[in-house]
């Protein structure tokens, strides 16, 4: 069956088989597709992870027959919450303003699995191309978009203290915040459709996910600001040891009405990092962070200094630990621990001559009461 894709109303690409595509709009069309002739693969990575259990209730409750990646985002016309971009049948006279989802029944389904969906009627919801494989939801809060994902409580720690720590740094950062007692809570950064989110999977292959000097040539090359903001994400994810950096979980932002590259897309997707690090012995580990220490000797790190930065772990944590009860806090790793493993792996990749003992010493944690 051919079909056409399209950015909000302009058609910019079209099909007659899942086989080959032709680009009509060079500008506007999806960076995945201007680079590799693959209308299925760009379907299947826009599908909600068939392996998540509750995506097996969601799909009970709308009745979906078929099971496959690529009918299952076809279902509400391969639309997200994150881009304009969508999917038609050829012909059709469907608009954008059709396709887009301003409102989810099915949220509780899709982050809890609850069998409450069975009492509603099957309708388009963000769901079936809600992407990842955490158990997560789309809601509407104060009248925008929020991502709400389920996490243990470590990794709820991670993303609240990474967003306040990169933040304090001036990096930009996605933000999270704790939503219940095992959610954290993210506001859509593509500001309702002012940008669309294109992760690095429409730029390289999974082949080059960790070649770092690669990546910078290729940001470089957009940009010398892109690099320097990937750099600033590829420098977070060294400090707090976050190893499941993947081709999926950063990107830029592009221009909807114009196709252009704004910028990258401020640093999300933290919960594999920090605090999950279950480590018999807790400090910096060598074998990962040698990667990194080669790239910041070729590629300027940023320019954060100890002092910048042993400010800036002290008022992620006592920003993050706000959100936390006090019992909570105890069985989690203390300040002191969490600095010290941030600023040891700062001297490993930036400074390894550096004594870093002097800066160890953070302002007297409260006794937790």
């Amino acid at each position: 069956m051919p079909y056409e894709i399209l950015s909000g109303d302009i058609v910019v690409a079209e099909t007659g088989t899942f086989d080959r595509i032709t680009v009509i709009d060079t500008a506007r069309c999806p960076l995945y597709l201007k680079r590799n002739d693959d209308f299925a693969g760009w379907l299947e990575n826009r599908a909600i992870d068939r392996h998540r259990t509750n995506s097996r209730v969601l799909k009970r409750v709308l009745r979906l027959s078929e099971k496959n990646d690529q009918a299952t985002a076809l279902h509400f016309n391969a639309a997200t919450i994150t881009d304009n971009f969508w999917v038609r049948e050829k012909g059709s006279t469907l608009r954008y303003a059709d396709v887009r989802f301003q409102s989810n029944l099915f949220d509780q389904v899709a982050l809890h699995g609850s069998t409450s969906g069975f009492l509603l009627n099957p309708s388009r919801t963000p769901e079936l191309t809600n992407t990842g494989s955490y158990e997560k939801c789309w809601k509407r809060l104060d009248g925008r978009w929020n991502m709400i994902k389920r996490e243990s409580l470590a990794a709820i720690f991670s993303e609240v203290f990474i967003y306040h720590l990169g933040a304090a740094l001036g990096f930009p950062m996605a933000k999270y915040r704790r939503y219940d007692r095992d959610t954290v809570q993210s506001e859509d950064f593509t500001a309702d459709g002012k940008y669309n989110l294109q992760t690095a999977r429409a730029l390289l292959s999974e082949d080059y996910e960790s070649d770092f000097p690669y990546n910078c040539k290729l940001f470089e090359k957009l940009s010398p600001d892109m690099l320097k903001q990937y750099l600033e994400i590829l420098f977070m994810d060294a400090l707090c040891m976050n190893y499941d950096r993947h081709i999926d979980n950063y990107g830029v932002l592009t221009d909807p009405q114009s196709g252009a590259v704004i910028s990258m897309a401020p640093n999300f997707d933290n919960n594999l990092a920090l605090l999950t690090n279950d480590l018999n012995k807790w400090e910096p580990v060598m074998g990962f962070l040698g990667d990194y220490r080669d790239l910041f000797s070729e590629y300027p790190a940023p320019a954060v200094s100890m002092d910048q930065l042993s400010a800036a772990i002290e008022s992620a944590y006592s920003a993050a630990a706000a959100e936390f009860s006090t019992e909570e806090l105890r069985s989690l790793r203390s300040k002191s621990e969490i600095g010290q493993f941030i600023l040891q792996s700062y001297c490993v990749i930036c400074n390894p001559s550096l004594n870093c003992v002097q800066y160890m010493n953070l302002d007297e944690e409260p006794e937790l009461q």
